[in-house]
């Protein structure tokens, strides 16, 4: 994946990136990851590029059977460490989103904040989420997007880190799981509307 410079550095020095997301969103950033819980229904959920650790620490506090991946060691590295100085033995799996290293229909909810942007292949990426997910299961994403009111504010944000660092936000994410035969739910919500989550129903 081609990065641009500021995350080429974030990336490496994993505990600057944790810093960097709180501010950047001025600590509202897991206030915003909180938000896939308003939509988890079943026991046994998988994050997807579990990062820092925050949102997975707070899964492992409201008593989730839960495992997660990440592609990069430095942030599973930090993930691992906030888990176990919390009391937890963490369930952190380094792993490509294209082959997720578990048996079909295992999770009842994937879980995924401030991911989908990055993921290049993104109908070869959902359907191995729709793999490993049970019948009925749930894939609920935040992600920063381009809004569906055609905000020229968030355009102007977007465009300029689309550009900068190689993302992929353009994209409207909630139609690449309808091809794969989820039933959406879309919510725009945040400043300018740049955020959305959405709400995938495997049928």
């Amino acid at each position: 994946m081609k990065e641009g410079l500021i995350a080429k550095i974030m990336y490496t020095l994993p505990k600057f990136y944790d810093w960097t997301t709180q501010f950047a969103s001025l600590w509202n950033w897991e206030k915003w990851q909180s938000r896939v819980f308003e939509d988890i229904t079943g026991t046994k959920v998988l994050e997807i590029g579990v990062g820092p650790g925050r949102l997975y620490l707070n899964l492992l506090k409201k008593g989730f059977d839960v495992e997660a991946t990440e592609i990069r060691k430095g942030l599973a590295d930090v993930a691992r460490e906030r888990a176990r100085k919390a009391g937890f033995t963490p369930r952190i799996h380094l792993s490509s989103v294209y082959r997720l290293p578990f048996p079909e229909n295992t999770f009842d909810d994937v879980v995924m904040t401030f991911v989908l942007g990055e993921i290049k292949e993104l109908d070869r990426a959902i359907a191995e989420i729709k793999r490993v997910l049970k019948f009925g299961g749930k894939a609920v994403a935040v992600s920063i997007c381009y809004p569906q009111d055609n905000n020229i504010i968030a355009k102007f944000i977007l465009d300029i880190i689309n550009k900068s660092e190689d993302f992929n936000l353009d994209r409207q994410f909630h139609t690449y799981f309808e091809k794969q035969g989820f039933s959406v739910k879309r919510e725009d919500f945040g400043p300018f509307n740049i955020l959305n989550k959405i709400v995938a129903v495997k049928k």
